[in-house]
């Protein structure tokens, strides 16, 4: 039977390696920006996502911290997609522009769309750059989703208030029954 190693030889061995795979990985959340902590990258503009972020605050009304919660990952997980739809146009754009050679020799009646299908399906086979786009739009799609049934689920529990009407009537009539007159 071996002995395990000490934790000292351990850390000694490895530890530079595994800092260095470390500050590699971190470095990938700013790359792309799809996980990184902070929403708005550095060349992108604050106020856009503030704008963006009082669009959605404005249009679901949260009553409460939990739905200000969900509205605010919704409007990030936009705020993603929407930086991750620019890097797929940039990407198959800069594709298009690569292999322009290679669909010259195509048939001169090929349009654009179909040079387009055609680079994105060499792409999707070979490249893992469009798959890794693709998964993390339909991870961005989901978290919406998600958020916005669970928002929908807390705005359906909440206290149903009296409508304005019923109200200026329960003061003009105190005790007056409001069933009989909202039927």
């Amino acid at each position: 039977m071996s002995q395990p190693r000490s934790p000292s030889r351990n850390t000694s061995s490895h530890g530079l390696v595994i800092l260095n795979r470390k500050s590699r990985s971190f470095r990938n959340r700013l790359r792309h920006g799809v996980h990184s902590r902070d929403v708005v990258l550095p060349h992108e503009s604050s106020a856009a996502f503030e704008a963006l972020r009082d669009l959605y605050l404005a249009r679901f009304r949260p009553a409460d911290q939990p739905e200000h919660d969900l509205v605010e990952t919704m409007a990030i997980a936009r705020w993603r997609w929407n930086r991750l739809i620019a890097v797929e146009n940039k990407f198959l754009d800069k594709e298009l522009r690569v292999r322009s050679p290679e669909t010259a020799n195509a048939a001169e009646d090929t349009s654009e769309v179909e040079k387009l299908a055609s680079i994105f399906e060499r792409s999707a086979n070979r490249d893992p750059t469009l798959r890794l786009i693709l998964r993390y739009e339909a991870h961005l799609s989901r978290t919406c989703a998600s958020a916005l049934k669970q928002l929908q689920t807390l705005q359906g529990t909440r206290p149903r208030e009296p409508h304005p009407a019923a109200m200026a009537i329960e003061e003009m009539a105190p005790g007056l029954d409001r069933t009989r007159i909202m039927a």
